[in-house]
């Protein structure tokens, strides 16, 4: 996978367009910061069950965003409902998250380096499911299968960011939809190579 051909991509995607592929993002950042905010009062207090709530507010957003983000690199369709969409799913969108974070808590319990390397495993899960797959359990057995071989590979992609992560705070609105359709890019064509339907 040729990182710095993607990111190019991306960045030409993301400049050819840039108001109508850039409001749907800042969309779903606002909500996730109104919500965040409401239900994280206080940065002190961590409740499991408030964490849980949150999920489900907002992991359907997030899927919705990655199926906006599909639809944009794939056909240049820039339609913003597509960020609403995924709460028509949002029992199996759920299903999904609990099981990718139990999993993954799971070899956690064993050491630190395999719940890294779980959560690396079930990284493509979220997208998977935004391309239509309907089975939560289907959809990360489908990311493991891809991420074979490619978990090194797709990590030296994330870690490319972190320059752009340190500007973030003053750049967010940018690096965001950078990351995010980067990683669109990403899947796309990890999915070609595993021949993935």
């Amino acid at each position: 996978m040729n990182r710095k051909e993607i990111k190019e991509r991306a960045k030409e995607i993301l400049h050819k367009n840039f108001w109508k592929t850039i409001k749907p993002y800042l969309i779903v950042m606002i909500i996730s910061f109104i919500v965040t905010t409401i239900l994280h009062p206080n940065p002190d207090i961590s409740s499991t069950l408030i964490n849980f709530v949150e999920g489900i507010i907002l992991y359907p957003l997030y899927i919705g965003l990655r199926v906006f983000s599909l639809k944009v690199i794939r056909k240049g369709e820039y339609d913003d409902i597509q960020i609403f969409m995924s709460y028509k799913r949002i029992i199996i969108i759920v299903g999904l998250m609990i099981l990718i974070n139990f999993f993954t808590f799971l070899w956690t319990l064993l050491l630190v380096i395999p719940g890294i390397i779980a959560a690396l495993s079930y990284s493509m899960a979220p997208y998977l499911m935004a391309d239509g797959k309907e089975d939560p359990l289907e959809c990360i057995r489908e990311s493991k299968k891809m991420m074979y071989g490619y978990k090194w590979d797709y990590f030296k992609f994330m870690f490319s960011f972190f320059g752009w992560l340190l500007i973030s705070v003053v750049a967010f609105w940018y690096v965001f939809p950078y990351y995010m359709i980067s990683e669109s890019i990403y899947y796309d064509e990890l999915k070609k190579l595993s021949k993935i339907n």
